[in-house]
């Protein structure tokens, strides 16, 4: 801290200093505070809708679970994040229990990233690789797949905190003898398994896909033009023509839909990670008024990183018209549904997109 001097200009300049200190923590203490009440308040019921939705329009498939899993790691991550913070801010005993605790959230985060990953990779088999999917994405791959993940990230992260973490003076710390594991190297595993491994996957994987999408289009027309479905004479023909070309255009419309939605995808996921990386890299300050800016960035890369675990139904529900009609079929009442229903058809008579596969927005995630 800046010491006192008997000089106006000293003490002027340390009463600012206070002032900014005061100032920057009130607002750390404010987003500490609130901001997971408010992400609990709208992730919790946006992801239990999701899986309700998902799991009532069609069969289990490997997409459909790893979108299961995801919504329930996300919203898992926000319920555990909360509760642990309150245990251990209130508790006054077993505190040593509850520091171990604390990898509970962040394994849930890690997952939930992870998961985010596996869903790119069906879908980038899916489309590059149309084939191969009956063999390579199996239900049974994808449940051995999950459970790996989960079982491997559980005994990682319970055995660092189970190991290293303590309470000292009602505060969460590690041991002395891991100090420098702790500030040194462990910083880089958390920050590579969290946020730079899933977000360099999904980056590569949309890239990917997008790349497929561009080289299958021109395949795609022609073999649905020259589909088995055709007939010699000429009414067939023409029948069988139009059909092939409404088929054609809503092959492209469900290509365009799943670029946007991988792409929107990839981008909310670097824009809400990305302070998280760079804040986790940064020396530590330990005094001065960079201390209490390092300070509110650390809770602002906090609230960016878990609001996306709050933001996958509602990129569902924007982007995906067939999920977005199962959850008003589910939510409303009949005579609303019946509206619905109605000005539904309203629409296509007009020309407006027809209703999304679930299996081709499963790449969304964070």
């Amino acid at each position: 801290m800046v010491r006192v001097k008997t000089s106006g200009v000293t003490k002027m300049e340390n009463h600012n200093y206070i002032k900014e200190a005061e100032r920057l923590t009130e607002i750390s203490q404010g987003i500490d505070d609130y901001y997971l009440w408010v992400l609990c308040g709208v992730g919790l019921p946006a992801n239990i809708m999701t899986i309700v939705t998902i799991l009532t329009m069609q069969a289990m498939t490997p997409a459909t679970f790893f979108v299961t899993c995801l919504a329930y790691f996300d919203g898992s991550a926000l319920l555990a994040k909360l509760v642990i913070k309150l245990l251990i801010h209130h508790a006054t005993s077993y505190l040593n229990v509850l520091c171990v605790m604390e990898f509970i959230p962040i394994f849930l985060q890690t997952v939930a990233n992870w998961m985010l990953v596996f869903i790119c990779v069906e879908r980038f088999i899916s489309v590059c690789y149309p084939l191969k999917k009956v063999y390579l994405v199996t239900k049974r791959r994808s449940y051995i797949c999950a459970a790996v993940v989960v079982t491997g990230f559980l005994v990682f992260f319970a055995s660092v905190f189970g190991v290293m973490r303590r309470n000292q003076g009602l505060k969460c710390t590690m041991y002395p003898a891991f100090a420098w594991f702790w500030d040194e190297v462990w910083k880089w595993i958390l920050c590579c398994l969290l946020i730079f491994f899933p977000f360099v996957s999904i980056l590569g994987l949309t890239i990917a896909i997008i790349r497929g999408l561009r080289n299958s289009s021109r395949d795609r027309r022609s073999l649905l033009r020259k589909g088995s479905g055709s007939v010699t004479n000429a009414s067939g023909h023409q029948r069988s023509s139009a059909i092939n070309e409404r088929q054609i255009a809503e092959a492209e419309r469900l290509e365009r839909t799943i670029t946007l939605m991988m792409v929107l995808a990839a981008i909310l996921f670097l824009v809400f990670s990305l302070p998280s990386g760079v804040y986790f890299l940064m020396p530590r300050q330990s005094d001065g008024i960079e201390y209490y800016r390092q300070f509110l960035l650390g809770q602002v890369q906090y609230l960016l990183l878990d609001t996306t675990h709050a933001l996958n139904f509602f990129l569902y529900f924007f982007t995906a018209k067939r999920f977005r009609s199962q959850l008003i079929k589910i939510v409303c009442c009949k005579k609303c549904r019946k509206r619905f229903r109605k000005r539904n058809k309203l629409n296509t008579k007009t020309g407006k997109k027809q209703s999304l596969s679930l299996t081709e927005i499963t790449h969304v995630g964070t």
